[in-house]
């Protein structure tokens, strides 16, 4: 079945789980703006009941996530450049203010976690091009190609490979699904399919409030893993490093804005400008700013980080 990918979930606490799932997979950007979804349809693949789903899909309604529509679907509210330009308001404001906690209390052993992160291997083996961070853009020169290994032709034809790496996204096209974990954590890459229909991703800097819908492509199955996998360090980079501020009141906030923001992400990693980027550039400047004691140059590599992702849908200022 074509569209997003979701998991089952156990069924023991099946009210958190169902929320977790569906939290987890808007934050690292598998609904695109304007996806439409039935509540049976998530139950089916959730593999519980509608009772479960109704309440986690109420909260996301709440945190902005899913809108209700007269025809009783969910929607993932569509493009909106004046909502896209609040949202990077709010996240270089609040993401500055968390850095600022978070320098106070890094230890060198943390700064040796956030190294980990980005040195961790995307996917061993698959596609011949670096998978740059959902917080890149255009503008950049692109890599040099790198021939691909024997594995990365097990996943797709080489042009695919290049496109699923760009930001971490499995994409077999603009239009492909991807893969949704449901596990509490939601980086988990785990996947099964679900008939959601996504929203055509724009070219280059959007110019429009809406995008036109556009039936989804078939993803072969190697690929949702790669995307998964590379979406997840991005999202452990960030959150690793917010956690070390212990802030009870900015986190929650800067996960709110995360939410709202994956419908976007879903956007940005489907963009040939997101192909530009060596995947960690700013975070492995963040980190050597952090090791060198040096706030002024994290705030600045964290702001840069931010501004290249909406900046592949946004025109400039």
């Amino acid at each position: 079945m074509d569209g997003p990918r979701i998991e089952r979930i156990e069924q023991s606490k099946l009210r958190e789980s169902a929320y977790s799932a569906l939290r987890g997979a808007f934050m690292r950007g598998e609904f695109a703006p304007g996806t439409v979804v039935s509540l049976r349809t998530l139950a089916d693949q959730l593999g519980t009941s509608m009772t479960p789903v109704r309440e986690a899909v109420r909260r996301l309604v709440a945190e902005g996530a899913f809108v209700d529509t007269p025809s009783r679907k969910l929607e993932v509210p569509p493009f909106d450049e004046r909502r896209m330009k609040d949202l990077k308001a709010a996240r270089l404001a609040l993401e500055t203010l968390v850095l600022r906690q978070a320098f106070a209390a890094i230890t060198p052993a943390d700064i040796a976690a956030l190294r980990a992160i980005i040195d961790r291997p995307s996917h061993a083996g698959a596609g011949p091009v670096p998978a740059p961070s959902p917080d890149a853009v255009a503008g950049q020169p692109a890599p040099p190609p790198v021939a691909a290994s024997p594995a990365a032709s097990d996943a797709a034809p080489s042009s695919q490979s290049a496109q699923a790496s760009a930001v971490g996204s499995a994409s077999a096209g603009p239009n492909a699904p991807a893969s949704l974990s449901t596990s509490a954590d939601p980086t988990d890459p785990a996947a099964i399919p679900t008939s959601a229909t996504p929203t055509t991703p724009a070219a280059g800097p959007a110019s429009s409030a809406t995008a036109p819908a556009s039936s989804p492509a078939h993803i072969p199955d190697a690929m949702p893993t790669r995307r998964a996998i590379d979406l997840e360090a991005n999202h452990d980079f960030h959150f690793t490093l917010y956690r070390l501020s212990g802030s009870e009141v900015l986190l929650p906030m800067v996960e709110a804005l995360w939410l709202q923001y994956g419908a976007y992400l879903n956007r940005i990693i489907h963009q040939d400008a997101a192909l530009r980027l060596e995947e960690h550039a700013h975070h492995r400047e963040i980190v050597q700013a952090l090791s060198s004691g040096d706030l002024t140059a994290a705030e600045a590599a964290l702001r840069a980080d931010i501004d290249r992702s909406f900046g592949v849908l946004l025109p400039p200022d």
